[in-house]
């Protein structure tokens, strides 16, 4: 909303400048006018721009999700009665109200696969209220994994 409104507001201003710009010049007869209207032209795509990157910034550098939230949603998991740890969480926003969560969860040993993905769709549903009004399902990503020292078990 915020970038149609910039954009066309620019753009009205610039061809009132723009008009203005020519008509001055073309009743005195000096170019310094158009150049000068242009040049303010130019000081207004440049402001609506910087505006716009301000306003823009966290989805442009992908930025994570507020602590606050990140810790809820640390504590929605590690509360889950089927999690034995979480290992890694990640957030990051894909849009005004969207974000993409992933998160690297242990699951207690003797789970049986059906009982981990139901433990995986509650997840999922109790983390969406908490991502954004825009977050589906298939933005949250629950992965089981094992522990580190489970690798580290294996690998030796």
């Amino acid at each position: 909303m915020t970038t149609v409104v910039l954009e066309d507001s620019a753009a009205l201003i610039s061809l009132v400048i723009a008009a203005t710009g020519l008509e001055l010049s073309r009743a005195s007869g000096d170019a310094v006018w158009d150049a000068a209207a242009s040049a303010t032209i130019g000081a207004i795509l440049i402001v609506v721009a910087l505006l716009l990157a301000f306003e823009n910034y966290s989805l442009i550098i992908g930025e994570s999700m507020s602590p606050m939230t990140q810790a809820r949603i640390r504590d929605l998991i590690v509360a889950d009665p089927a999690v034995d740890d979480l290992m890694a969480l990640h957030t990051m926003h894909i849009g005004p109200h969207v974000v993409l969560v992933v998160a690297q969860v242990k699951f207690r040993g003797e789970l049986r696969v059906a009982d981990i993905e139901a433990a995986v769709s509650r997840l999922e549903r109790g983390i969406m209220p908490l991502a954004g009004a825009q977050t589906t399902r298939r933005m949250i990503v629950i992965e089981p994994t094992p522990s580190r020292r489970d690798v580290a078990a294996a690998a030796s």
